[in-house]
């Protein structure tokens, strides 16, 4: 690294954080031992539920704000009240999109399915989330993950994103899934505002931000941050970024326990 160490890391959760099949993160122990170790905030950005990853974020005994359903809402930390979290939505409200769906389809010129529709039964298979993980990932704010009819197939993000902006939507895609979500609400936007909160609460003009990420839903997350580093994907392969990254050779949890391990100097 040629940087300074980071400050601030944000780490995407499945298929980097977490293993992409089994959501174990045992293999990025070493990284969480790190990062706290050098009391560095880790801040998790996932398209998964406030409720999946509140339950996450107590059981990792984490202290910062966490981003979740790819940008559209941010949870910050409350040091005081009755309520743990308090929660701010950046994007549209989950109703708004799922009522768009029709409207959705016809720009896009095919069927959509979204996985609220789906019964737990199936959303189970597809995923290998147990029953209570399922119904927490259904319990939707401001994104809507969705399938297309050929499991197989894969949608031009680009164009696709292009004929639902006239609805306030974008398209992006997980590593499961498709995700709705309102426009100017990902991850890049709300990485910034919390990279902003830290600035005003340290009183700092500046820091060095690590980022952590394997799909294309973290693109904005990476731009947004001065150090990305893409992890490798569970198959090997590497998203195309489009801009200068740093790229691990593990993958998966392993992947992020190498790249904290780089952000922070100790490589």
């Amino acid at each position: 690294m040629t940087k300074k160490p980071a400050e601030i890391i944000f780490t995407d959760l499945d298929g980097t954080l977490l293993d992409h099949a089994t959501y174990s993160y045992e293999r990025a122990l070493p990284g969480l031992d790190l990062v706290r170790a050098l009391r560095i905030p880790l801040v998790m950005v996932s398209s998964k539920t406030f409720p999946e990853m509140a339950a996450l974020h107590a059981e990792l005994s984490l202290h910062s704000p966490f981003i979740f359903e790819n940008g559209g809402g941010i949870a910050w930390v409350e040091p005081s009240g009755d309520e743990e979290f308090s929660v701010e939505i950046l994007g549209i409200p989950f109703e708004e999109i799922r009522a768009a769906v029709p409207a959705v389809e016809e720009a896009l010129g095919f069927a959509i399915t979204p996985i609220g529709d789906l019964d737990d039964g199936e959303l189970a298979a597809r995923t290998g989330l147990t029953p209570e993980r399922v119904r927490l990932a259904k319990m939707r704010r401001a994104s809507m993950p969705f399938i297309v009819p050929d499991a197989a197939a894969r949608i031009d993000l680009e164009s696709a994103s292009a004929r639902v902006a006239r609805l306030g939507l974008v398209v992006t895609r997980g590593g499961r899934f498709y995700h709705l979500i309102g426009k100017g609400a990902d991850k890049g936007e709300a990485v910034r505002r919390v990279i902003g909160y830290y600035l005003r609460t340290w009183g700092w003009d500046s820091l060095e931000s690590g980022g952590i990420g394997d799909s294309e839903n973290d693109v904005p997350l990476l731009r947004a941050v001065t150090m990305p580093v893409l992890v490798r994907r569970h198959d090997g392969s590497y998203i195309d970024c489009g801009f200068e990254v740093i790229k691990t050779a593990e993958a998966g949890p392993a992947g992020f326990s190498e790249a904290v391990t780089l952000l922070c100097g100790e490589e």
